[in-house]
């Protein structure tokens, strides 16, 4: 039964085919469907033999690949940046007696030349620009590092449970949108923006309405009390890099680490104003997020004996299962 009806579904397919021919007043010897086959196999040999063998050639031809002012003073910065961290390693290693005198100048000589090169670019790179023009690179290129210090900070509060998902969005969107007015050359704070005004009275409204249950002030507190410490974690780091010698002026350096100081500041008398109002419900959000910091370091111990392996895989695993269980068990 089933051989018999096999051949007449592609029978009855086969004369739609027909149908279709004769509709549109196919005159070739070849039919629709031979004509659909060739086409699609002419589609993906082209792919592979042409597009495939030119796309790169064709790429730089087009300088797709070029790398702009912006993207070249950041290759350059980091290269810098890379090549100061391996030279203190490598002293390092020296002092405490893994290297030996030869291979410890041998070392130190081509990652030191390295460093040259960089510098050089870099400061050729600036010298083609005009005073004012390199200063904006500059101060544009920490501004960038910056919000990608806050970024991966955010992310690794959010990882922890220390803020919820629609917090997290909230101070995720207000990032990027700095970024984005930072990399388009304008300054990272909109001090007045009507569109972004109203979306956030709207935002703020509907938050209040869905935390009926939990308090609002209990947002705000999360909210600022996240800032505090994003902004604290990149104050740190920048004046760690401001430290390091590259071999331009820090005052770039300085312009964003006093915004930031003045973020950090903001978010401290936020959160210290909703305390004080609301001291006994804080007090217990903080013994949660205490609790669930001691959990952290708990986690971040098991894993270096893991490491070093002193403790089995089998015994690591069971350690962190406990801990997971009695970190989300923290409400």
């Amino acid at each position: 039964m089933m051989a018999l009806m096999i051949p007449w579904k592609w029978d009855s397919g086969y004369a739609q085919i027909l149908e279709f021919q004769k509709n549109v007043w196919w005159s070739f010897d070849f039919d629709v469907k031979d004509f659909v086959l060739v086409l699609t196999i002419w589609s993906i040999m082209f792919t592979l033999l042409v597009k495939a063998t030119t796309i790169t050639w064709l790429t730089k031809k087009l300088w797709i690949d070029r790398l702009n002012k912006m993207e070249e003073f950041e290759y350059e910065e980091w290269k810098i940046l890379a090549n100061l961290k391996i030279l203190e390693k490598i002293n390092n290693l020296f002092w405490k007696k893994y290297l030996t005198n030869e291979e410890y100048f041998d070392l130190k000589r081509k990652y030191w030349e390295k460093l040259k090169n960089a510098v050089f670019t870099l400061q050729k790179l600036l010298n083609n620009t005009t005073e004012i023009d390199s200063d904006s690179l500059i101060k544009k290129a920490i501004s960038v590092h910056a919000l990608w210090i806050e970024k991966q900070y955010l992310k690794s509060l959010f990882r922890y449970n220390e803020i919820s998902e629609k917090d997290f969005k909230f101070i995720f969107n207000k990032i990027c949108r700095q970024k984005d007015r930072v990399e388009m050359w304008d300054n990272q704070l909109r001090w007045y923006d009507a569109n972004v005004s109203w979306k956030c009275f709207i935002s703020n409204f509907l938050d209040k309405v869905s935390d009926r249950k939990n308090w609002w002030y209990v947002r705000k507190y999360i909210r600022n009390r996240t800032k505090l410490v994003i902004t604290r974690k990149v104050i740190k780091e920048l004046k760690e890099l401001r430290e390091l010698n590259f071999w331009f002026n820090k005052k770039s350096f300085d312009e964003v680490i006093d915004l930031y100081e003045q973020f950090n500041r903001t978010a401290e008398r936020k959160k210290d104003l909703i305390f004080n109002e609301n001291k006994s419900e804080i007090v217990k959000i903080e013994s949660r997020l205490v609790e669930k910091s001691l959990l952290k370091l708990e986690e971040k111990v098991i894993k270096d004996l893991h490491d070093r392996e002193i403790i089995t895989p089998k015994l690591y695993i069971k350690f962190i299962e406990e801990i997971e269980e009695e970190f989300y068990s923290v409400v």
